[in-house]
């Protein structure tokens, strides 16, 4: 099954309080809290931009596949590709565990690769 993976998006993009955090760009609470949960059985298309616009991403990158559990393990599946791995923490508490030097040399690499230039 194709889902909407918005608290994996969330943590990779730093943002702990996603319901918070979509409602602040423009989500009612409600689409919000249904986005997050991952209860959407459709989305509109307006959603899916505004989502990619403010995450800074592609649609692609919304999307997470769950295989059906009855599926038959060597049975080629051409959905897998959309498949993504578990975020198990936050940038945040990654952040916590760097020395000052290595999270100055990853500000510096994040600058080199197109990041913020303050």
């Amino acid at each position: 099954m194709i889902v909407l993976n918005i608290p994996r998006i969330a943590r990779l993009k730093g943002v702990q309080h996603p319901v918070t955090f979509l409602v602040k760009h423009g989500f009612s609470y409600h689409t919000a809290k249904k986005l997050v949960a991952g209860n959407m059985q459709r989305i509109d298309l307006r959603h899916m931009d505004k989502l990619c616009r403010i995450f800074l991403c592609v649609p692609n990158d919304l999307l997470d596949y769950r295989p059906p559990k009855d599926q038959l393990k060597d049975a080629p599946d051409h959905l897998a590709f959309l498949t993504k791995e578990a975020v198990p923490e936050d940038i945040h508490a990654i952040l916590t565990k760097l020395s000052l030097s290595e999270t100055e040399a990853l500000l510096k690499e994040t600058r080199r690769r197109g990041g913020s230039s303050s």
